[in-house]
């Protein structure tokens, strides 16, 4: 099954070593824009005050989108 869209909830950015690293707390794939919308409500409640990423695999990439 090729996935969509993508969402993605992240905390920031650590540094370990000198190596900087991006703190994903969740990531869920669909391949409906309507059921990624559904999880956007439902997170935006669960991870408030995390930063939440929309993506959208456009020619094998993925791109991040605006609801």
């Amino acid at each position: 099954m090729e996935y969509k869209y993508l969402i993605v909830i992240r905390d920031g950015i650590v540094e370990i070593e000198g190596e900087i690293y991006q703190k994903i707390l969740r990531k869920e794939k669909s391949t409906s824009l309507k059921e990624i919308k559904k999880m956007f409500k439902r997170f935006k409640e669960e991870y408030q005050g995390k930063e939440i990423i929309i993506k959208e695999s456009f020619k094998g990439k993925w791109k991040e989108i605006a609801i």
